[in-house]
């Protein structure tokens, strides 16, 4: 699951918000809820996976994104727009091997256009790997 939509907000009523606005939710906290065992989380929110592709396929997780913003693109905005939402983010894991100095990801005007106009942000999260890693 490299490719994953984040909805997030302080004050959301997350349950309530999934009641209305439905996506395949994957991970669903609430604000006060314990967080990685140690801290409490300070906000309420969700996860959806956009795409199951690997993180050295960021091609297909663009191309999966792209494909999703089509197929839910109403159900986003309305999200975007909820009562009590902070932000909306499609977080796109790849993976930078060991020992490269540069690493460039293109997103399509398309899977910008198509994001920008349903209120969702891109993130590009790096994950450092060495070359014995499979």
């Amino acid at each position: 699951m490299s490719c994953v939509m984040r909805v997030w907000g302080v004050d959301l009523d997350v349950h309530a918000m999934l009641t209305e606005i439905t996506l395949p939710v994957d991970r669903v906290w609430t604000k006060g809820e314990l967080r990685f065992g140690t801290k409490l989380h300070d906000d309420a929110g969700a996860t959806v996976i956009v795409s199951d592709a690997e993180f050295e396929e960021f091609d297909l997780q663009a191309e999966d994104a792209q494909a999703f913003l089509h197929a839910n693109h109403a159900a986003l905005v309305k999200l975007a727009m909820y009562s009590g939402v902070e932000g909306v983010v499609f977080d796109f894991g790849v993976t930078t091997p060991e020992g490269k100095m540069t690493q460039s990801s293109y997103l399509s005007p398309t899977l910008m256009q198509l994001a920008s106009s349903a209120g969702v942000g891109i993130t590009i999260s790096h994950y450092p790997c060495s070359d014995d890693e499979d």
